[in-house]
């Protein structure tokens, strides 16, 4: 899990170094935020799996409490996925936008 918020902020950092204000709406910037968006969608699935396995755990007795608290975000990375693929949609209809404005000049 902690693998999978390492790679979701490495594509968030790459994001920044390949932005250009110019013509900020990139097709590659659509697709790595779809891509981020994908991440947290997984993270949060597999948070919720592990949330309910330590919650199985716990029931049978088993000592892992403390563990259970780096679990606890499966909802904020939900909405985080929400919301970025609705970016990812919107930068995708700027590419729409942009191409057509290129073409009318």
């Amino acid at each position: 899990l902690a693998v999978l918020k390492a790679y979701l902020f490495y594509l968030v950092v790459k994001i920044f170094l390949k932005l250009n204000l110019v013509k900020p709406f990139d097709i590659e910037i659509a697709k790595l935020i779809e891509k981020i968006s994908f991440e947290a969608v997984a993270i949060s699935i597999l948070s919720f799996i592990a949330h309910q396995y330590t919650m199985r755990l716990i029931h049978n007795g088993y000592e892992v409490s403390d563990v259970q608290n780096y679990w606890n975000d499966t909802a904020a990375f939900l909405m985080m996925a929400a919301i970025l693929f609705v970016i990812s949609q919107v930068f995708k209809k700027g590419i729409e936008l942009q191409k057509e404005n290129d073409l009318t000049i």
